[in-house]
């Protein structure tokens, strides 16, 4: 009867939270036997030498994650995209947790662990009572590792949603000695500071609209008509001109296409013409869409008189 009261306290005590388990921290629990018995049952999984997970959450980031920082040291962090991940910034866990270190330890990581020796002081915010890097680092020690698309989307998306603080990460651009991918980093980021809130905006910006005649365009101007509000990606006020630029991810669906039919009928009772490049054209033909946009604008403006 006490081996079941002892296996209970310790299944109590590991659901309350998702996180992982030091030895000394059970066995305050209940006794060194019934943890042993406890992981012999599969009701306990060793994820290192003294760290444990609810078997329930063996599968979970968050558990696996805490369990990475608690076994590297105290001075330990997790980085990169398993920050990231958890300070909301991206969707998906990666698929390997980068842990953070000042100093190499010696050990031997599993596969599913990155350990990056550091040599710059940086900032660290806590996390499940152990340290994570702030948003801005995590995205420097990130940035050049992942494909254009998707870190351009994630940097544009957090200032947006203000996970991210730009002055923290012009500072960090600033101060830490290696960066990959520094340049396009400081770009994007610049992009940001001046109202890109997506992917293609910023291509936009940099290789579609990045000319002289094309220099005047508002970004991310809202109109009124009626009792509804529609923001236009770019807007030209001399000839009452919307540009958008359609992501393939959010205007593919009927329901989108739909709203845009309804939107850019709105916007012309009041004399607004929308013009709109797709996905490709904005990728594949930047040179094509800036001419074709001079070329309304010229237009329109001549028939305006």
């Amino acid at each position: 009867m006490a081996k079941h009261s002892g296996l209970q306290r310790i299944r109590d005590y590991v659901s309350r939270d998702v996180r992982s388990f030091s030895r000394a921290e059970l066995e305050s629990v209940t006794s060194r036997q019934t943890l042993r018995t406890a992981v012999n049952n599969g009701e306990l999984v060793r994820v290192f030498a003294g760290v444990f997970i609810a078997n329930e959450h063996q599968d979970s980031f968050a558990a696996r994650a805490h369990a990475v920082v608690r076994w590297a040291g105290p001075r330990a962090a997790l980085g990169g995209e398993s920050a990231l991940f958890l300070w909301g910034m991206i969707d998906t866990p990666p698929p390997v947790i980068q842990i953070i270190v000042p100093h190499s330890n010696g050990r031997t990581t599993p596969s599913w662990v990155k350990m990056t020796r550091i040599t710059y002081p940086i900032r660290t915010a806590e996390w499940q009572g152990l340290a994570i890097i702030t948003p801005e680092v995590a995205l420097t020690q990130a940035y050049g590792y992942m494909a254009r698309h998707t870190r351009d989307t994630v940097l544009l998306r957090a200032v947006a949603l203000r996970l991210l603080y730009l002055p923290d990460l012009v500072d960090a651009l600033r101060t830490i000695p290696r960066i990959r991918a520094r340049q396009a980093l400081r770009q994007a980021a610049d992009a940001a500071a001046r109202g890109s809130e997506s992917f293609l905006e910023y291509q936009g910006v940099r290789f579609v609209f990045n000319c002289p005649e094309l220099s005047h365009l508002i970004q991310q101007h809202w109109m009124r008509v009626g009792t509804r509000r529609y923001r236009c990606d770019f807007y030209d006020a001399a000839t009452r001109t919307a540009v958008e630029l359609d992501g393939a991810a959010f205007h593919s669906d009927k329901d989108a296409h739909e709203r845009d039919i309804r939107r850019d009928s709105d916007l012309a009772s009041i004399g607004v013409l929308t013009v709109r490049f797709g996905y490709s054209d904005v990728m594949q033909r930047p040179d094509w869409c800036r001419a074709r946009l001079i070329e309304v604008l010229r237009h329109r403006k001549s028939t305006m008189g």
